[in-house]
């Protein structure tokens, strides 16, 4: 039979009570009798807590914390007390019970927050520091710090009228403090059961405070909000962000800050226009670096990509400087000197990049299509391929070489010296190499049908454009070709008003 029976409480002053009495027949030790003396004390200082924790009527999240504590001290008491009861712990040794006492008293929490009855700014509330419970020096600092950055921001909330703001204005301030609010008051009720230490817990209120301070002032009546952050790539299965230069217009501003001034809305639609330069020769300097035969063989060109994302965040942050002291601020005489500056630099470094790329890439194409048309007239032209109709029009092949190499020599004898915004347009050459050197052939072929069929004869000293010397004089041929590729722009126009007048001549004809 055992020596002593642990049994509920009669009567149970909070859940899990209970008690230890010895056996009739069994009288305890010195020992045994303190171990029971400890135990019922523990099990009323519990007791008497959670009797003071109603009486107190804690906010919710407090209450049920301290609960929960006791609720783990009552637990740990409980084993102890089992062992006691199974002869485990013969001399009645309270080391365990100690130190659950002990753990009880430094983990229960002693701080909460309240929804306050008169609030003074969104999400105002108050500290309540549990009954008995003197804070120590740095969790005074923390209470002090709390109480500080409230009113502050009940002073904000005051100012919000008497400064007249925007309702814009007036709205992301409101939302600004109720998620500071919302922060201080979770840093009340977590920073004891996070481990945060109470001087570690003061420190990130003030810089909560300050961060606070920042964004505010970031919302006094300006116009203008100028960002600069990072969001995922598009599309979204890539990996990594995209730096984005973001530059917002704020609405309901009082007169004459709901209107930007002519200088403002200049420099606004010049940074976009550099920001569109920027990011798309960035962009095209990602993309060849996954092209071609390199890519093919070794993979991406890793060396090519981190160019392209080191140029675009540095240049993008040159922008975003200028965007906040010329649109946010009022430097905007500075800022638009900033921002030629800036345009020079990114095209004297990234200008003949470009233009040797297209050029180079240009040329590849225009002396392979001259290539294999030149290797087809020969074939022609020595019968090796002994067609009657193809030996008659040999003469359109070389016209095709001229204008494949005319237009090469067209790009990179002209327009030498491009500007900042023809980064993106490669002297009006929008088209691919392969596409570019098809329309100027195309145009070449249409110019000559009207050569051969006698719509059109040229004469320049001793050369004609008549259907026999085209058909007999190879060099005719190619001279013709090299000033259609040579004047493709032109030529274009021509061709069109030619077809235009033809069109034209068979509505009036029907």
């Amino acid at each position: 039979m055992p020596n002593f029976v642990k049994t509920s409480a009669a009567s149970p002053r909070l859940p899990g009570d209970f008690s230890i009495v010895p056996s009739a027949t069994y009288a305890p030790n010195a020992g045994e009798l303190d171990y029971l003396n400890a135990i019922s004390t523990a099990l009323a200082q519990l007791a008497a807590d959670d009797a003071a924790d109603i009486a107190a009527r804690y906010p919710e999240n407090l209450f049920s914390g301290r609960q929960a504590a006791r609720k783990a001290a009552m637990a740990a008491l409980d084993a102890d007390a089992e062992k006691f009861v199974g002869g485990q712990n013969p001399t009645g040794d309270r080391t365990r019970l100690n130190a659950a006492l002990a753990e009880y008293t430094a983990g229960i929490p002693k701080y909460g927050a309240k929804d306050t009855a008169e609030p003074r700014f969104e999400g105002d509330f108050d500290t309540v520091v549990a009954l008995g419970y003197v804070p120590g020096p740095d969790e005074q600092m923390l209470l002090d710090n709390i109480e500080a950055a409230k009113a502050e921001m009940a002073n904000d909330k005051r100012k919000d009228v008497s400064e007249r703001l925007s309702q814009t204005a007036v709205k992301l301030r409101e939302r600004l403090r109720q998620s500071v609010a919302d922060s201080l008051r979770s840093q009340v009720e977590k920073f004891v059961a996070t481990g945060a230490s109470p001087k570690a817990a003061a420190e990130e209120a003030v810089l909560m405070r300050g961060r606070y301070q920042a964004r505010r002032d970031r919302l006094e009546r300006r116009l203008f909000n100028v960002s600069l952050k990072s969001e995922p790539k598009r599309p979204a299965e890539d990996d990594g962000t995209d730096l984005v230069l973001d530059i917002n217009l704020m609405s309901g501003l009082p007169a004459p800050h709901d209107v930007p001034s002519p200088e403002k809305l200049a420099l606004y639609v010049d940074i976009n226009k550099a920001l569109t330069v920027v990011r798309t020769v960035c962009e095209r300097l990602d993309e060849r670096s996954q092209r071609g035969l390199r890519a093919w063989l070794l993979g991406p060109n890793t060396a090519l990509q981190r160019r392209a994302r080191l140029l675009e965040t540095e240049f993008l942050e040159k922008l975003y400087g200028v965007a906040w002291i010329g649109l946010e601020l009022e430097f905007t005489s500075m800022a638009k000197l900033t921002l030629e500056e800036i345009r020079r630099e990114f095209f004297a470094r990234e200008a003949d990049r470009i233009k040797s790329i297209y050029t180079r890439r240009l040329g590849a194409w225009a002396s392979a299509t001259a290539a294999l048309l030149l290797l087809a007239y020969i074939a022609i032209y020595t019968k090796k391929y002994p067609s009657p109709w193809a030996f008659e029009h040999k003469s359109f092949l070389l016209a095709a070489c001229g204008a494949a190499i005319g237009a090469w020599t067209s790009f990179s004898a002209r327009q030498v010296q491009f500007s900042f915004d023809d980064l993106i347009m490669v002297d009006e050459g929008t088209y691919d190499p392969p596409m570019r050197i098809l329309f100027v052939i195309v145009l070449t072929m249409a110019a000559c049908l009207l050569f051969w069929n006698g719509a059109i004869n040229l004469e320049i000293g001793n050369l004609k454009t008549q259907a026999e010397p085209f058909r007999q004089s190879g060099s005719v041929a190619l001279l013709i070709g090299l000033f259609c590729g040579l004047s493709e722009r032109a030529l274009a126009t021509a061709i069109a008003g030619r077809a235009a007048a033809f069109v034209k001549g068979i509505s009036s004809g029907a």
